[in-house]
């Protein structure tokens, strides 16, 4: 995978999360009510083009190390929103 190659990944639970990363550095976030949703959004902003692998069928499947990056980000997140 070369060094600005975009990868998206999917986050699936009682809220989807979609992170998009440009190498390993994340450049998008996305949060919705469903997996619909948030690929709505994921469309909506352009960047669904540019994504090379996914774990979601866009692009090449993609299974590395950035999904448990994601999940982290994710649940990090989770647990700030339910604060609120």
């Amino acid at each position: 995978m070369k060094r600005g190659t975009r990868v998206g990944i999917l986050v699936e639970g009682s809220t989807f999360f979609l992170c998009v990363f440009r190498g390993f550095f994340l450049e998008a976030f996305f949060i919705g009510v469903s997996k619909a949703d948030v690929l709505s959004k994921l469309e909506e902003s352009g960047v669904t083009k540019e994504i090379s692998y996914s774990n979601f069928g866009l692009g090449r499947e993609y299974s590395g190390e950035l999904i448990e990056r994601c999940v982290r980000i994710a649940e990090g997140l989770k647990e700030k929103l339910k604060n609120y």
